[in-house]
C-alpha cells in the first residue's frame, strides 16, 4: 500500500473547512415527546405496566406453582395405556404401517 501524498492529505484537511455543526429539526423534541406519550396511553402498554408491578408479577407466579403442583399431586386414576389398549386403538382407527422398511440405497437400477 502507497503512502498517501501531501497533495491529498492536504484536499481532505481543506474539505472540512465549510462543516456545520448538524442541528436537529424544529420542533423534534416536542414530537418525540408527543409519539412517547401516545405509544403509552395505548391498550398494551397500559395491561404491561399493570402486570409488571411488583405484587402482581409475584401473585401470579404463586398462582401459577400452586395450579401445577395441584395437577401434580392431585390422586387422579390415571393408568398408563397397555399393550392392550394399544391394540384396540389400532384396530379401531385401522392404523395401518409398516413392519419393515427397506434400507435406502444410492445404487437405483
Amino acid at each position: 500500500m502507497q503512502p498517501n501524498p501531501p497533495d491529498r492529505i492536504d484536499a481532505i484537511l481543506d474539505s472540512l473547512e465549510g462543516m456545520e455543526r448538524a442541528n436537529p429539526a424544529p420542533f423534534l423534541h416536542t414530537r418525540l415527546m408527543a409519539r412517547m406519550e401516545r405509544e403509552r396511553s395505548g391498550g398494551w402498554s397500559q395491561a404491561m405496566e399493570w402486570l409488571s408491578r411488583p405484587a402482581v408479577a409475584i401473585g401470579l407466579s404463586l398462582l401459577f406453582v400452586l395450579l401445577n403442583g395441584t395437577v401434580l399431586f392431585s390422586d387422579a386414576d390415571v393408568t398408563p395405556g397397555t399393550a392392550e389398549n394399544a391394540m384396540a386403538v389400532v384396530q379401531d382407527y385401522d392404523v395401518s404401517f409398516a413392519a419393515e422398511l427397506e434400507p435406502l440405497t444410492d445404487d437405483v437400477p
